[in-house]
């Protein structure tokens, strides 16, 4: 029985992956959501491997605020569970290019 879907914002930090394995383990799908998400294609691939849930990416940068609401809208299925990882947004905005 599957227990929902969980959503990762910022998942491309170390502590966004390794929530995302913890949920993965305990059933849950998983929504991996960054700025260059096709940069995790292998950790998709690993986690859909070794836990038998669904696993998808999805482009999502929080300083821009106006592309949030497309970005709820495209995802597969509302989360039940929604975990940010995203830094302090300073320090973003200077690494942003």
């Amino acid at each position: 029985m599957k227990k929902g879907s969980v959503l990762i914002l910022g998942a491309r930090s170390d502590i966004g992956m390794a929530i995302a394995h913890r949920f993965a383990q305990a059933g849950y799908d998983i929504q991996l959501a960054a700025r260059q998400a096709s940069s995790l294609d292998d950790a998709r691939s690993d986690l859909q491997v070794r836990n038998s849930v669904m696993v998808t990416l999805h482009e999502f940068d929080a300083l821009n605020s106006q592309s949030h609401e497309a970005f709820v809208t495209a995802l597969p299925a509302l989360p039940l569970i929604v975990v940010c990882t995203v830094g302090f947004m300073g320090v973003q905005k200077e690494n942003a290019g």
